[in-house]
């Protein structure tokens, strides 16, 4: 791309974010010269469509928490991909004489599958942490790996488990844990979930959608415990080069 152009990230908050750094090495991969990203904390989306429009040279934007599924009423269109999973990870800014159109996707899909790809084993079940948008693509992908799951929420409805549930819960062999909320996040590194970690099997894996810190609390309970533990940073990577090819995608 030859024109001066920008991407960003929004969500709340967005400063721990590595996107920047990541998206630099792409730019540098790619002998990009006149891009930039840019971090965009953003509490509410009521004004994103003058957001946009006060960017001109804004292409596109990867989305985090909070607005993953909030950004869906918003967008002129949702791939198919990103509708099955119901939310949008990356939007794609296509301006014309007659307005603005938002393309929304989801690479998190993409991201969390080469997690999977990196596990030592495969896992012979599931167990999920939150619900939010993120969740949703992990759903998504062990739907798709034929892998069962069980869904925890601190406001669990008759499909999924409490916290306080795990407490008796008969742990399998074999069982993934994916952490997908924000808590243990920096600056709030001293939190985490409340787990009955002394009953995990060796043989638990857990994938956490965070990464910085490199190592959360939740991890170091996991590591404690001689088993396999992953954080979000190859996620990250691979769903930030899967959402470069479509800003750039004509």
């Amino acid at each position: 791309m030859d024109e001066v152009f920008k991407i960003g990230l929004i969500g709340y908050p967005v400063s721990h974010s590595a996107s920047p750094q990541i998206f630099g090495e792409i730019f540098k991969n790619n002998h990009i010269t006149k891009g930039s990203y840019h971090l965009y904390p953003i509490e509410t989306l009521d004004n994103i469509i003058s957001f946009v429009l006060e960017h001109p040279n804004l292409i596109g934007f990867n989305v985090t928490v909070p607005h993953k599924q909030n950004i869906l009423p918003y967008l002129t269109s949702i791939s198919e991909h990103a509708q099955k999973i119901g939310a949008v990870n990356t939007v794609k800014i296509i301006r014309k004489n007659s307005g603005i159109s938002l393309e929304g996707h989801n690479t998190d899909y993409y991201g969390f599958e080469a997690s999977m790809l990196n596990l030592p084993k495969r896992p012979n079940q599931a167990m999920i942490l939150g619900d939010g948008g993120a969740a949703k693509a992990v759903k998504a992908v062990l739907t798709d790996m034929q892998i069962p799951y069980l869904s925890v929420s601190r406001n669990p409805n008759s499909d999924q488990l409490s916290y306080e549930d795990l407490n008796d819960h008969d742990w399998q062999e074999n069982t993934l844990i994916v952490q997908t909320t924000p808590v243990g996040m920096f600056p709030n590194v001293h939190d985490t979930l409340n787990l009955p970690y002394q009953f995990l099997p060796n043989s638990t894996m857990a994938i956490e959608l965070i990464y910085n810190p490199k190592q959360s609390l939740f991890l170091k309970k996991i590591k404690a415990n001689d088993c396999f533990f992953m954080n979000g940073e190859l996620m990250l990577q691979k769903q930030a080069e899967m959402a470069w090819e479509i800003f750039i995608q004509s």
